[in-house]
């Protein structure tokens, strides 16, 4: 793949050929800011929040997948730069890895992943209370 990124073969393209090493170089490195995520989750979530701490992170690992997705998508038919498409949205998603570790380490039971969380998770219930209240089951 390296030895064509200049000179691509017949069909492809070298726009192609940089997003596809682009691409497979982001998402090694990904790898590396995982764990990162993965502590700041656990540690801004109590035992009975454990569930939506998973289910946002596997949000937020789907989400940055397709957002990945969309750019080699880009970038391989040359609408878009790598550096933008596939990137970009690395160093985002690495730095906000980087910081919601940073914060749960200062603070633990007061920073913002954890005060979202508690959002989100109010908001959920009183989605549920409700429509237990319009069937007049609550």
């Amino acid at each position: 793949l390296w030895a064509a990124r200049n000179h691509p073969p017949a069909g492809s393209s070298t726009a192609l050929v940089w997003a596809e090493i682009s691409n497979r170089l982001v998402r090694t490195l990904s790898i590396l800011a995982l764990p990162f995520l993965a502590v700041s989750l656990g540690i801004a979530s109590r035992r009975e929040r454990k569930s939506l701490t998973i289910g946002v992170g596997l949000v937020l690992l789907v989400l940055y997948h397709y957002v990945l997705q969309l750019g080699y998508g880009f970038a391989g038919i040359g609408r878009i730069s790598p550096a933008v498409g596939l990137w970009l949205p690395f160093v985002l998603f690495t730095l906000g890895s980087l910081w919601a570790f940073s914060a749960a380490g200062r603070r633990p039971e007061g920073n913002l992943l954890s005060d979202t969380l508690l959002r989100i998770e109010a908001t959920l219930r009183l989605g549920g209370r409700r429509r237990e209240l319009q069937r007049g089951t609550g």
